[in-house]
């Protein structure tokens, strides 16, 4: 049996913290939902952002819910870095509006 790459994942609680590890390294902790889609917040962050920022991770949790118990956790900053909280809104703003984070989850 051969393992492969896609077969190593992190845990939810180690996904979730792996920014404790980034501390001094990340101006801004940024969080999305979709695995395996780090790469493409990054282009799109250092586009807008303008390299006002350094953001050497970008941190993905595999779902909604995980974004959402994570800013539950944490909420606004952790060690005085801001967080924010990245999710797609699907369909969520018609079929169930109500459970949006008005906050400080974006919804993109």
């Amino acid at each position: 049996m051969c393992l492969e790459l896609n077969d190593l994942t992190y845990s939810l609680e180690a996904s979730a913290t792996r920014f404790v590890f980034y501390q001094g390294f990340n101006d801004v902790n940024l969080f999305v939902e979709d695995k395996g889609a780090e790469y493409e917040y990054e282009s799109i962050f250092k586009r807008l952002l303008e390299d006002k920022f350094c953001i050497r991770a970008i941190f993905s949790l595999g779902g909604k819910s995980n974004v959402k118990k994570l800013y539950r956790e944490f909420g606004n900053n952790t060690g005085g870095v801001k967080n924010y909280y990245i999710v797609d809104g699907d369909f969520d703003r018609y079929i169930d509006s109500e459970s949006m984070i008005q906050t400080v989850v974006s919804y993109i």
